[in-house]
């Protein structure tokens, strides 16, 4: 039993690591596929 509650917590703790923030973001391009510039939801924009 003890054995099952360590794997689990340690399972739980590594998901939780590796899980990566989502953020919502538009991105353009131009003619030649270049990234150009991003907007992201909180209104960021980066050219």
């Amino acid at each position: 039993m003890n054995g099952t509650r360590y794997h689990l917590i340690l399972s739980i703790a590594f998901s939780l690591l590796l899980a990566q923030p989502t953020y919502a973001a538009d991105y353009t391009y131009d003619p030649l596929n270049r990234l150009i510039s991003v907007q992201y939801a909180a209104g960021q924009n980066i050219h």
